[in-house]
């Protein structure tokens, strides 16, 4: 039994593909010293080993296809389209993140200022609980009088001095 891999043509001879893995040195010892063997005394082998080497050489040599510029401008606008396409599916994406929590919130707040009742702690008489900010009462005098924190009282009192001076 031959231990060379054959190709039809003859019995004698390894195929192409076993000569380039003899070329490329993906063969194992023995199988690589048995085509070793048979180059040696076989000249249509070791012609078509050279031709492995020549198509090697000829490859390496030859210079990397490069873009045109047309192709170049095509490649990059389609780059472009893709970023472009990945930033808007980002921002509706946060979009839709930043409507959710104002709705949340929107509806948190509201039911937070919904008026509960409570009962006053003498008579059991039902009082609604008001939010801080409907008890503010709108004054009619441009210049308030009561200012409730003393950083209010000091404007308060420079917008007073200011307005008698310039009447």
């Amino acid at each position: 039994m031959n231990p060379l891999p054959t190709d039809n043509r003859t019995q004698d001879h390894p195929d192409d593909q076993t000569l380039g893995a003899f070329y490329d040195g993906e063969l194992d010892g023995e199988h690589r010293s048995l085509i070793q063997t048979h180059l040696g005394s076989c000249e249509a082998c070791a012609r078509r080993v050279e031709q492995f080497r020549g198509m090697a050489v000829l490859i390496a040599s030859a210079a990397p296809a490069g873009l045109s510029q047309i192709a170049l401008r095509r490649l990059h606008n389609k780059l472009d389209e893709v970023i472009e396409r990945g930033l808007v599916r980002w921002a509706w994406e946060v979009s839709g993140i930043a409507a959710a929590i104002l709705l949340v919130g929107s509806v948190w707040l509201a039911r937070i200022a919904e008026p509960a009742t409570a009962t006053a702690s003498g008579g059991g008489v039902a009082t609604a609980v008001v939010p801080p900010w409907v008890s503010a009462q709108a004054s009619a005098d441009p210049v308030v009088q009561i200012a409730p924190t003393p950083a209010a009282a000091w404007y308060l009192a420079d917008a007073r001095d200011s307005s008698e001076i310039n009447p």
